[in-house]
C-alpha cells in the first residue's frame, strides 16, 4: 500500500518532500512527508533511487521530528499503516495535516491487520478509510471511504491488494481537495460502535481450532494465505500424530457431520474431508517447508487434527 501511495503521488503535480519508511528488513508500514507514505524497504529503495530525501519510519515518534517537517515546508502528512504511533508534535506541523489510510472500516476494524480479521470473521463486506490522524490513534474524523464486497475466495493477500485499489485513489482524491480547498475536505467524526479486537498476533496463537465452526476454519485459513508472500500471520496449523502441520488450502463443503471435530471422514482425489464443529470442510493442500503438497498424500481416514492448549502453546 505504501509503494503504490508513493507512486501515485508521484504521478500528481504535487512535491513530495521526504519518504519516511524502514531501511532495512521486511516489509512493514512507514510514512511519507508531503506525499507521506508507508511501506517497508522496497518504499526506502524507491525513494532512494528517485533521489528523494528519506528519513527512517520511527522518527515520527520524536517530537524533534517536528522542525524537520516545518523545515520541509509539509503541506500533508501520508500514512499507510505505519506501525509507530506518531508523536502529537509531529502531527500539528504540516500546514493542512495529517491523514492515514487505513486498510479497513472504522470503527469496526481498527489496527494493522484489518483484512485479516474481516476474513476470519466472515465479513461479507469491507472498506478501506483516509481520516485525519489525531493523538487517539484510530479516532480521527474521517475524510473518506470506500466500500466493497468481499469474495468468497479473498484471501488476506487478495483483500489487501482491493483495499489498495480503491484505497490509493481515495487518498489522492483527499489530497486534491486540501490543495484546492482545505475547508473543504470532510470531516466526520468516526461513529461510536463496536469494535473487533484486531490485535497483532492471530486468533488462537495461529492455531486451527477444529471445533470452531466450518465457516470460522475457513476464513482463519484465508486470512493467513498471504502466498506467495509471506504472512504477516504466518501459516494455520495444526498437530498430526504430534507433529505440527500447516495447512495451505482448504474450502467449505457444506456437508454436515457428527464427527469429532478434527476428525479426517474421508480422504478423496481432490483433497481429505475434515470435520469442524458443524460441517467438513475440504483441506487440498498442506506445507511442508515452502512446498505445498497434496493433503491427500499425508493425511488417511481416521486421523486426528487438534490444536494444543493455549496454555501449553504459552509455555
Amino acid at each position: 500500500m505504501g509503494l503504490r501511495l508513493l507512486e501515485a503521488v508521484l504521478r500528481t503535480r504535487h512535491r513530495v518532500a521526504g519518504v519516511l519508511a524502514t531501511p532495512d528488513g521486511p516489509a512493514a508500514g512507514g510514512n511519507t512527508a508531503g506525499g507521506n507514505t508507508a511501506g517497508g524497504n522496497s518504499v526506502w529503495q524507491t525513494a532512494r533511487r528517485l533521489g528523494l530525501a528519506t528519513w527512517p519510519a520511527e522518527r515520527v515518534c520524536t517530537g524533534d521530528f517536528a522542525e524537520a517537517v516545518r523545515a520541509a515546508r509539509v503541506d500533508v502528512l501520508l500514512n499507510a499503516q505505519s506501525p509507530h504511533v506518531v508523536c502529537p508534535d509531529v502531527l500539528d506541523a504540516p500546514l493542512l495535516g495529517a491523514y492515514a489510510l487505513h486498510p479497513g472500516p472504522l470503527p469496526q476494524y481498527p489496527g494493522r491487520h484489518a483484512p485479516h480479521w474481516a476474513l476470519f470473521h466472515g465479513a461479507r463486506r469491507h472498506a478501506v478509510t483516509v481520516h485525519a490522524m489525531k493523538p487517539q490513534v484510530g479516532r480521527g474524523p474521517i475524510a473518506a471511504r470506500a466500500d466493497f464486497a468481499v469474495e468468497a475466495d479473498d484471501t488476506a493477500l487478495t483483500l489487501t491488494m482491493a483495499c489498495v485499489r480503491h484505497g490509493v485513489p481515495l487518498a489522492l482524491d483527499v489530497v486534491e481537495t486540501l490543495a484546492r480547498d482545505p475547508n473543504a475536505v470532510p470531516c466526520a467524526m468516526v461513529p461510536e460502535g463496536d469494535r473487533v479486537p484486531c490485535g497483532f498476533e492471530p486468533p488462537n496463537g495461529g492455531w486451527i481450532a477444529w471445533d470452531w465452526p466450518a465457516a470460522t476454519v475457513d476464513g482463519f485459513i484465508r486470512a493467513c494465505d498471504f502466498g506467495p508472500l509471506p504472512s504477516p500471520w504466518g501459516r494455520p496449523r495444526t498437530l498430526h500424530r504430534g507433529q505440527l502441520v500447516a495447512v495451505a488450502k482448504a474450502r467449505r463443503t457444506g456437508r454436515r457431520t457428527a464427527a469429532a471435530p478434527g476428525t479426517v471422514t474421508a480422504v478423496e482425489s481432490r483433497g481429505v474431508r475434515v470435520a469442524c464443529a458443524d460441517e467438513e470442510i475440504l483441506v487440498t493442500e498442506l506445507l511442508a517447508g515452502d512446498r505445498r503438497v497434496p493433503a491427500a498424500d499425508r493425511l488417511a481416514q481416521g486421523d486426528r487434527l487438534f490444536a494444543p492448549p493455549l496454555s501449553s502453546e504459552a509455555a
